[in-house]
C-alpha cells in the first residue's frame, strides 16, 4: 500500500538532484530508500556528477570540491577530475576543512594552468577527529594547477596535505562527534574522548580509533586495554546481522579484568554506530572469550561496567540569609515566581559576609567564600568551620562527586593554584592540599567546577589584557580518589569572546557567559567535540548554572532577577542574591 508513494517521492528527489547540482552545496540524486514504516532507513547517500566534455579549469575545481561531500567513502567521482598520477596520490581521509557555502567560493584564475581557490573558514577537523573552530574572519587560500588529458583540463596537482573541503551544511551529513572509550585509572568506568568520524565505513573507522593509546589529554586519568601495537587483522570490521566482528593482530593479557576492560571499549564504541547491536571479538579468528558473559555483547554492563551515577538537584535561590527552593517551572506555566516553598531548614543561615555559597550534592556540606575572597568557610549542619587562611582571591569553591571541596588561589601564580579538601576528613581539622598542575603557572584562576562524573575539570583563567580563557583537564586521582594532579588541557571556546561564568552540563559538555566584541553577552554551550552553541542574549548576566542540560540553565542578573529559559526567551523566576545547585 506505501510502495507506491515511496516511489514517487524517490522520482522527484531524484529530479530535484538532477536540476540542482551546480554548486557545491547542491541538491545531488539521493538512492531509493526503505519503505515509510519499514526497517530503520539508511542514512542518506548522495552522489555527484563527473566532469562533462569541454569543462573549464573553474567548473573542474567547483565539480571536485562539491564532488568531496559524496557519500560513498571511495570518491570515484572526485578522482575523475583528477589525472591519473593525481588521483592516486590523493588521500581524501585528511584534514578537513570547513568553509561556509558556495556563494563565498573566489576563484581566481593565474593563467591557464593555475588557479587559487579562496574560502572563508569555520573549522577544520584534523585526520585525527579533532574540531578546531576557526576564528571569526579566517580565510584559506589553496593553489590548483591543472594538465589536459585527451584534451580535457584535469587537476594535475592539489595543495600539499589537500584532503576534502566541506560546505558547512554538507557536514552533518558526513562526519560526526563519536566517543573513543577509556576507562579510568582508579575505577571501573568508562570515560570518554570524543572524536569527529565520517560516516562511511563507520564501524571500522571507530575500531581503528579505539585501538590508539590514551590521548594526552586524558594521560593519567584513563587507561586502555588495547595491546600496544594492535592493529586489526582484517581490512575492515565487517558487520552481519548487527553484530560487528572485530578482528585483532594481538591477543590481550588472560587477566579477567583486563579482557573485560577491553570488550567494555570496544562494545561501548562501536554500539554508537546505529548498525551496530552488539560485538564479538577475536584474534586470527579465534574468540576472545568475555569474561562473565556470552558472545555477542552488547552494553558494557555485560562486562561489569556499569554508568556512572549522576546526581540531580533542584536549583537554589539566596535570599538573605537563607537558601530557598527555585521553581523554574513557575514563570514557564505563568504562576508566581515567588517560592511558595519554605526556606531550607537543612542548610544553614549563611550572614551577608559570606558569598560564592557551593552545596554538596547530598546537601550534607556547605561552603562559601568571604566577599574579598580571601577566607573560605565550611558549614556541616548548623556548625561552621574557618579554615585557615592558605591564599587570597580565592576562586569560588565547588564539590565534586567524589568527595572533594575545591577551590583556587587568585592571582598570577608561580605555583599550583588549585586547591582540594577532603569531605571525609574532620570539618575542624581538614586542610587545602596541592594539586598539581605545571602548565598553570603564571595564569589567574577565576573558576573552577568539576564535571558531573569527576574525571575533568574546566577552569576559566585570566590572561594578558583582562580576556579570559576556558580550559578543560583531566583529573587525575590517588589513594582515596585523592585529585593530586591535572592532565594536559584543552581549551574549548576560543573564539566566542570574553568568559566570565562556568557550569557543566554533562560530562562532556559545559555552559558559560560569553561577551563577544560589541559587548553582547549570552551563554554559550561549549562541547569536547570542539563545537559551540550560543544561546539567547542575557545582556546584564552575571553567573549561570544548570540542574540538568542547556534547557536548565538559570541565569542572574547585575539587577538580582533570576532568569530561566524558556525557548528564545529568558523568564523571570524572581530575585536573589545568588543561584546555586547542590553539587554543581
Amino acid at each position: 500500500m506505501r510502495r507506491p508513494r515511496l516511489v514517487l517521492l524517490v522520482l522527484v528527489a531524484a529530479l530535484l538532484g538532477l536540476s540542482g547540482c551546480a554548486g557545491i552545496g547542491g541538491t545531488s540524486p539521493v538512492q531509493p530508500g526503505l519503505e515509510v514504516g519499514g526497517a530503520d532507513a539508511p542514512r542518506v547517500r548522495v552522489f555527484f556528477p563527473g566532469p562533462v566534455n569541454g569543462a573549464t579549469p573553474e567548473s573542474i575545481i567547483r565539480g571536485f570540491l562539491r564532488s568531496g561531500a559524496a557519500s560513498d567513502g571511495d570518491y570515484d567521482t572526485a578522482r575523475s577530475f583528477l589525472t591519473p598520477d593525481a588521483a592516486k596520490s590523493w588521500v581524501p581521509d585528511g584534514e578537513i576543512l570547513v568553509f561556509s557555502t558556495e556563494a563565498d567560493v573566489a576563484i581566481h584564475t593565474v593563467d591557464d594552468a593555475t588557479t587559487t581557490v579562496t574560502v572563508p573558514a569555520l573549522a577544520r577537523i584534523s585526520a585525527d577527529g579533532r574540531y578546531a573552530a576557526a576564528a571569526p574572519g579566517d580565510t584559506v587560500q589553496a593553489t590548483f594547477r591543472f594538465a589536459r588529458i585527451e584534451g580535457e583540463w584535469r587537476i594535475a596537482q592539489l595543495p600539499d596535505g589537500f584532503a576534502r573541503w566541506l560546505a558547512g551544511a554538507d557536514v552533518g551529513r558526513l562526519v560526526q562527534p563519536y566517543a573513543v572509550n577509556y576507562v579510568a585509572v582508579d575505577r571501573r568506568a568508562l570515560i570518554q574522548d570524543l572524536r569527529w568520524f565520517p560516516l562511511d565505513h563507520l564501524t571500522s573507522r571507530l575500531a581503528r580509533a579505539q585501538l590508539a593509546p590514551v590521548p594526552d589529554a586524558l594521560a593519567g586519568v584513563a587507561t586502555t586495554a588495547v595491546p600496544a601495537g594492535t592493529r586489526l587483522a582484517a581490512e575492515s570490521v565487517s558487520v552481519v546481522d548487527g553484530v560487528a566482528t572485530v578482528d585483532l593482530s594481538v591477543r590481550p593479557p588472560a587477566d579477567q579484568a583486563i579482557r573485560q576492560n577491553l570488550w567494555a571499549q570496544f562494545v561501548a564504541t562501536l554500539t554508537q554506530d546505529p548498525s551496530v547491536v552488539s560485538v564479538t571479538l577475536q584474534v586470527d579468528g579465534s574468540a576472545i572469550e568475555p569474561p562473565g558473559a556470552s558472545v555477542p555483547v552488547s552494553d558494557p554492563s555485560q562486562v561489569g561496567f556499569a554508568p556512572i551515577p549522576l546526581t540531580t538537584a533542584a536549583p537554589l535561590v539566596r535570599r538573605g540569609d537563607r537558601l530557598w527552593p527555585l521553581d523554574t517551572e513557575a514563570p514557564i506555566s505563568g504562576q508566581d515566581p515567588k517560592s511558595a516553598a519554605p526556606a531550607r531548614d537543612d542548610l544553614p543561615a549563611i550572614g551577608a559576609a559570606w558569598t560564592s555559597v557551593a552545596v554538596s550534592a547530598d546537601v550534607r556540606d556547605v561552603a562559601a567564600l568571604t566577599r574579598d575572597g580571601n577566607n573560605l568557610a565550611r558549614w556541616r549542619g548548623r556548625d561552621r568551620y574557618d579554615v585557615a587562611p592558605f591564599g587570597t582571591s580565592l576562586a569560588p569553591p565547588t564539590f565534586d562527586s567524589r568527595g572533594y571541596l575545591w577551590t583556587a588561589i587568585g592571582g598570577r601564580s608561580d605555583g599550583n593554584p588549585v586547591r582540594v579538601i577532603s569531605l571525609a576528613e574532620a570539618p575542624a581539622t581538614a586542610a587545602p592540599r596541592e594539586v598539581s598542575a605545571d602548565w598553570l603557572a603564571g595564569e589567574a584562576v577565576q573558576a573552577v567546577k568539576v564535571s558531573p562524573d569527576g574525571e575533568r575539570v574546566a577552569l576559566l583563567v585570566g590572561t594578558e589584557g583582562g580576556a579570559s580563557r576556558l580550559l578543560v583537564a583531566g583529573v587525575v586521582r590517588g589513594a582515596g580518589a585523592a585529585p593530586t594532579s591535572l592532565a594536559e588541557p584543552v581549551e574549548l571556546g576560543a573564539q566566542v569572546g570574553r568568559k566570565q561564568a562556568v557550569v557543566w552540563l554533562s560530562s562532556t559538555s559545559v555552559a558559560t557567559l560569553a561577551t563577544a566584541e560589541g559587548g553582547v553577552t549570552r551563554p554559550v554551550v561549549l562541547s569536547l567535540d570542539g563545537t559551540s552553541l550560543s544561546l539567547p542574549d542575557t545582556p546584564a548576566a552575571l553567573s549561570l548554572t544548570s540542574a540538568d542540560n542547556e534547557r536548565g540553565l538559570v541565569v542572574l542578573d547585575s539587577s538580582g532577577h533570576v532568569l530561566v529559559r524558556a525557548g528564545q526567551l529568558w523568564l523571570s523566576a524572581g530575585e536573589g542574591a545568588e543561584v546555586l545547585v547542590p553539587g554543581r
